[in-house]
């Protein structure tokens, strides 16, 4: 008889607050804007037949760019510093980097170039940097930060100079990106910056988000007005996710083999549960600007009861929160969801993996 198999769950975190939008001590604003890399966005709602044109229309003209084969170097050029970096927010990552066996990329809105390397790569570019604080003993991990928009950080000083010849000359470092730019003069167009790459002859793809949408019929959605959620927050959050993979709880509770959750109690048949989903490129102030038409709409003449609004940040982006490293190991999840009420209370989930910092 062969031995039971015994597999260690994951470690994560999953973290849970209650709060009102109008509360002047809620934290809402600086849980979206501190995020920046979000791949994903997910809108959820009982008793509607669609997602409001308003959500809608927030995400779906999404715009973003794929660059390939982008010089590291570029970067920290002077002209792209002062014209984009300083004049805005310009968001990017690397792409097909895994980052945990490979070295990625990241450029934040707040003008600071992040570095995830190994310690070849490391050795071997020569700048300062430290060790990762999820570096295990087998894959030793390197962390380099570089503050473009100091001062001293310009051509002719040591510093820069020295981060140019690295860059440039000792390794030639390339990248494939995806990025966004968010002008702060509302008259620039945000496609400056695709147009800035192509000049220099790179192979730069505008993209859009993509949308799907699925509405499930005569589904068993938990009472959240009764429900216990302090008891139940961590049940709910795994039925949101069953909801996300289009799993009825109750039906796939009905064979111990397949699945053992169920929708958490007390819960009601409803006729229809609608859930869309966008992929893309996502800037905290599209999500933002999702949240608010969400709010909006829960105040309108026959509103749901609630709506739920999820969002995956990057599984191989050097930050998460705050830019505070983040790292892979057996998910690389930082994922956080608001469910919002008509009367501007919300339940907040954050979750991450065991190699993040907590949010």
């Amino acid at each position: 008889m062969a031995a039971p198999l015994n597999f260690n769950s994951p470690k994560n975190l999953l973290v849970f607050e209650q709060s009102s939008f109008s509360n002047e001590k809620s934290r809402h604003k600086t849980v979206i804007g501190d995020h920046y890399f979000n791949c994903a966005v997910e809108v959820c709602s009982p008793n509607v037949a669609q997602i409001p044109t308003t959500v809608t229309a927030s995400l779906s003209p999404s715009s973003y760019y794929i660059v390939r084969n982008l010089p590291l170097s570029r970067l920290i050029d002077k002209e792209f510093i002062e014209a984009f970096v300083r004049n805005g927010a310009f968001y990017a990552v690397s792409l097909n980097t895994r980052i945990d066996v490979a070295n990625s990329v990241a450029v934040l809105p707040t003008g600071k170039l992040v570095l995830s390397v190994d310690k070849d790569m490391y050795e071997t570019l020569g700048l300062e940097g430290r060790r990762s604080i999820f570096s295990q003993t087998r894959e030793r991990k390197f962390v380099i930060e570089v503050e473009l928009t100091k001062p001293s950080f310009t051509p002719g000083k040591k510093n820069y100079e020295r981060t140019k010849w690295c860059f440039s000359e000792r390794l030639n470092l390339r990248f494939d990106f995806v990025f966004t730019w968010v002008p702060h003069d509302k008259s620039i167009c945000s496609s400056s910056v695709g147009k800035y790459f192509s000049g220099m002859g790179l192979s730069v793809s505008s993209c859009r988000a993509q949308m799907m949408s699925n509405t499930m019929k005569d589904v068993c959605v938990p009472d959240l007005l009764a429900l216990n959620i302090l008891e139940n927050s961590q049940d709910l959050f795994e039925w949101l996710g069953a909801v996300s993979c289009y799993i009825d709880s109750e039906e796939e509770a009905s064979n111990d083999f397949v699945s053992m959750y169920t929708t958490p109690s007390p819960c009601n048949i409803c006729t229809q549960l609608t859930h869309a989903k966008w992929q893309g490129f996502f800037t905290p102030e599209a999500i933002a600007m999702v949240i608010d038409e969400i709010r909006l709409y829960l105040k309108t003449p026959d509103h749901p009861p609630w709506a739920s609004v999820t969002v995956h940040g990057y599984a191989d982006s050097p930050v998460s929160w705050r830019g505070k490293e983040h790292g892979y190991h057996q998910g690389g999840e930082n994922i956080y969801t608001y469910i919002v009420f008509p009367n501007d209370n919300y339940w907040l989930y954050m979750a991450v993996g065991s190699h993040d910092v907590c949010p």
